[in-house]
């Protein structure tokens, strides 16, 4: 029961993130903060090696240079860019480049989307509803979805989860 609650913690808070970010254009800092709390506790209860956490860490950390520099240059959000690390952290350098790749495949679909969706003239009420919000805006990307399904895809695939699964 408890390893089931455990492997359940990641993909639920990618699911809120994903919804977070799809009805507010917002993720909260709460779930970045809680993805890396969440993945050094289960790390410790796993019996991950440190060298291992150490790794994942610096894999986070490497990303949340990447990520904040995007965010400085105005081309992802800071949740989006936090998000990121903290998925990242969950990956570990060995799915990392698949995770960015696929994260990117999503998001540029997302974006395609969007494109095509903001050249169909839309009521100003219409504008307004949770869902269409970010339809009527000129520039924003709800990226976290991308993040949140690319790690949901690579999740299994994770030392954590083996680790867990293991247990």
């Amino acid at each position: 029961m408890l390893t089931l609650f455990a492997v359940s913690i990641f993909p639920l808070l990618m699911v809120y993130a994903s919804l977070s970010d799809a009805l507010t254009m917002l993720i909260p800092n709460k779930i970045s903060i809680l993805l890396v709390g969440v993945f050094l506790a289960l790390a410790m209860v796993s019996g991950m090696p440190m060298q291992d956490v150490g790794r994942h860490f610096l894999c986070g950390f490497f990303i949340l240079a990447c990520t904040f520099t995007l965010f400085l240059m105005r081309l992802i959000g800071g949740g989006d860019a936090k998000l990121c690390a903290a998925v990242a952290l969950w990956m570990g350098f060995g799915n990392l480049v698949e995770f960015l790749f696929l994260t990117t495949l999503i998001g540029a679909g997302i974006a395609i989307l969007l494109i095509a969706l903001r050249k169909i003239p839309l009521p100003p009420k219409l504008r307004l509803a949770p869902l269409l919000q970010w339809v009527g805006e000129t520039r924003s990307v709800p990226y976290g979805i991308a993040i949140a399904a690319s790690g949901l895809y690579f999740y299994m695939q994770t030392p954590i989860w083996s680790a867990l699964v293991a247990m």
